[in-house]
């Protein structure tokens, strides 16, 4: 025997189905049934009569369900963004790193080269130059690497050494510090890179939290009292 459908379980149309999606905008259903059906004459009255079908008041609870649904999974993606940008450590994206200065592993504190080439011209150079300004030409040896700690004797630099901004591959980033990183350009200067506003986004999470009050409540006796007395005050 063939089995009976209920009216009220049967597909919606798709007029029907637009007005379900219009109504959940603002839940006004003759508002919804004129951008739904705008020829329509009477848009009030056919509005009352579909919402009084169980099947359009199905459609419309499960379409309300789904958008919920949605809206914490938005709502959840939107949380994380703001912890990670908020809470992650920048130097994961730059850093400002302290490395040797030239005399600080060089020969008797002497300055130091890269390599035989830069050596070669430093000494082309001393070559051409007037004998009385530089009577003896510096030679602290070669392999000179500014990634070397800075040297706590070193009489030039006085242990310090040079400060240098170290720009992280973006490739290794995390998944935190990707949120943080805005982008990067290149300039005359070298690169500029762009970070997120951590400040503001720990506001917004703070905020999210419940970590601020913007007003001040007074409840209960003592807030009665001080109110009180703020009447009595006469006015300046």
């Amino acid at each position: 025997m063939r089995g009976v459908t209920n009216k009220s379980e049967a597909a919606i149309t798709e007029a029907e189905q637009r007005f379900v999606g219009e109504y959940l905008k603002d839940l006004n259903g003759t508002a919804a049934m004129r951008r739904a059906l705008p020829s329509l004459k009477n848009p009030g009255t056919t509005a009352t009569r579909m919402l009084a079908k169980p099947k359009i008041q199905a459609a419309i609870i499960q379409a309300n369900t789904e958008r919920a649904v949605q809206v914490r999974v938005e709502a959840n993606t939107v949380l994380r963004e703001l912890v990670a940008i908020a809470t992650c450590d920048t130097n994961e994206i730059v850093e400002i790193r302290r490395g040797c200065c030239r005399h600080c592993h060089g020969v008797e504190h002497r300055y130091q080269y890269r390599d035989e080439r830069e050596l070669a011209r430093a000494l082309a150079d001393w070559d051409t130059t007037v004998e009385s300004l530089v009577a003896e030409f510096e030679h602290g040896g070669v392999g000179f690497d500014p990634k070397r700690e800075p040297e706590p004797e070193c009489p030039h630099c006085g242990g310090e050494g040079g400060a240098y901004v170290h720009v992280k591959d973006t490739r290794n980033l995390s998944a935190a510090a990707r949120s943080l990183f805005a982008g990067a350009k290149q300039t005359k200067d070298g690169i500029e890179v762009k970070l997120h506003d951590k400040t503001k986004h720990l506001e917004l999470l703070g905020r999210h939290l419940g970590l601020f009050k913007d007003t001040l409540e007074l409840k209960g006796d003592l807030g009665e009292r001080i109110l009180q007395a703020r009447k009595r005050v006469p006015a300046k």
